[in-house]
């Protein structure tokens, strides 16, 4: 697996997101491309630490388990997997206003220390370490 902090990860990832178009589609989720872009923004927020979500009371008990599972291998995350409401797009957005939000988001992995990941809340994983933040976000990313 990559490393999220990587200038040729970022690289990668940000001419995937260059790729895309308003007429984009979706081949992961529900979502369109706009509220996609919208949604891994919004991800990346909540892995710094700047988005604060509640944790999911089902997270309590099972988060730390699913976790190891779903960053313990190098399988993508499955598709249409359960979202927490904080970073659910359902609200129309504007395509090349998110696409630049994203790109400058992506762009900060290159400027932050991997600590400043560390002890960020995720709402069903709960407290998470700059180590699991970066395969979770790498593994979330990887679907544009």
């Amino acid at each position: 697996m990559k490393d999220i902090f990587l200038k040729t990860t970022i690289d990668e990832f940000i001419a995937r997101v260059e790729k895309l178009s308003n007429s984009s589609q979706a081949n992961w989720g529900t979502m369109d491309v706009s509220q996609m872009l919208a949604h891994l923004s919004k991800a990346i927020e909540m892995a710094f630490g700047s988005l604060k979500t509640k944790r999911m009371f089902i997270g309590r008990i099972i988060g730390k388990k699913i976790l190891k599972k779903a960053i313990g291998n190098d399988r993508y995350l499955g598709k249409n997997s359960p979202t927490s409401p904080e970073i659910k797009i359902v609200q129309e957005s504007d395509f090349k206003q998110e696409k630049q939000h994203l790109i400058s988001l992506l762009n900060s992995f290159l400027v932050h220390k991997t600590t400043d990941l560390d002890g960020n809340i995720h709402p069903f994983f709960g407290k998470m370490n700059a180590d699991e933040w970066n395969k979770l976000a790498y593994k979330h990313l990887v679907t544009i």
